[in-house]
């Protein structure tokens, strides 16, 4: 019985070529397909416990390395899906974007994504996926995926600097080690119209045990800032922070790949923020999560909105290789303490002239 509408999508021309084409991205990076050359690097990666946990897969040596990279190189002929390695401009690997599972009568498909663990923090995964946006919507793709286990807070906030709104939530879907995880489904329509961009929830992956009823812990976006800034200046105890440099730092902050601006959300308003950056160490043997802020407005105080921001934040750092986190805090040490955090130093501060 033949299918009436599709197919949407004419896959000879979104596979033309013998292999998947060389793309530009932003910074500098290259998207190139894979090489049987690369086996050594990806069996390398594989190793890191970060991509295990979240890829669900580890390669005991190079031979199964080059299995795989097989694989990914064989579906493109299969016309199922293109696979790319990442290079910086020295021509280091420095990680991998994909789009699988085409379907071109309904002309879907999903994109993935790892980056490898010394590149982290400085936007690879995103400006992949953005070339790879570009090169599938050029070849007449319709609807894009990108899907990740809901405690995978770095693979979030590259959906959804991406432009990639969350659909929905797969619940216990996909099996790792430690049992199933549900998983967030993000989306990007090339349309405009309006049944297409209707609102859509932010990424809850963030959000952890003991979140109080009704409140969302989620990754900030630019147009929270009017929200937000009421906070900032209840914040402020000792400095006064002006408005027009809140207007520009903020979406400069929620841009920056290794910085999290955190909202939580009862409702449709904005009732506490957490801003954390990592810092490099040496001392650390990595990065330190730093939590620069957090403040939750008056009357939530005491529900659990502020636990609920610096457990997720810890989430956040954990994802990014921090080695630990710290903080500082004049009169909510009790509050810090009671979350499992101990006083580790004196902190000094002194003003910058003429700041």
């Amino acid at each position: 019985m033949p299918i009436l509408p599709g197919p949407f999508l004419d896959a000879d021309t979104l596979f033309a070529g013998a292999e998947p084409p060389v793309l530009e991205a932003r910074g500098g990076l290259r998207l190139r397909p894979w090489a049987a050359d690369d086996a050594p690097a990806v069996r390398a990666v594989y190793a890191d416990p970060d991509v295990r946990r979240w890829h669900a897969r580890a390669l005991a040596d190079d031979d199964e390395a080059r299995e795989l990279v097989a694989g990914w190189t064989a579906e493109w002929g299969a016309r199922a899906g293109a696979h790319w390695a990442v290079e910086d401009t020295g021509g280091t690997l420095v990680g991998r974007v994909t789009l699988v599972d085409v379907d071109d009568r309904d002309g879907t498909a999903e994109i993935g994504y790892w980056t490898v663990p010394d590149a982290r923090g400085r936007g690879v995964a995103g400006a992949a996926v953005e070339a790879v946006v570009r090169w599938a919507r050029a070849g007449g793709l319709w609807r894009l995926e990108i899907e990740h286990a809901s405690e995978n807070l770095a693979s979030c906030r590259v959906a959804e600097r991406s432009g990639f709104a969350l659909e929905g939530v797969r619940r216990a879907s996909a099996l790792h080690e430690d049992g199933f995880h549900d998983m967030h489904v993000h989306v990007l329509f090339p349309s405009t119209d309006p049944r297409w961009d209707r609102p859509t929830p932010s990424c809850s992956g963030v959000v952890g045990a003991g979140r109080p009823t009704g409140v969302v812990v989620r990754v900030a976006r630019p147009g929270d800032a009017a929200q937000v800034w009421p906070l900032v200046e209840a914040f402020a105890a000792t400095t006064t922070p002006t408005r027009a440099r809140f207007e520009r730092a903020f979406p400069a902050a929620v841009a920056r790949p290794d910085v999290v601006v955190l909202v939580a959300e009862e409702g449709d308003a904005v009732v506490g923020y957490l801003l954390a950056q990592l810092e490099p160490t040496f001392f650390a043997d990595g990065p330190v999560a730093w939590v620069q802020e957090v403040m939750v407005r008056a009357d939530r105080r005491g529900s659990g909105v502020g636990r609920a921001l610096v457990r997720a934040a810890e989430r956040w750092a954990q994802a990014g290789g921090a080695a630990y986190v710290s903080l500082a805090s004049r009169r909510a040490g009790g509050f810090y303490e009671a979350l499992g955090y101990v006083p580790s130093a004196t902190f000094y501060e002194r003003a910058v002239a003429g700041a």
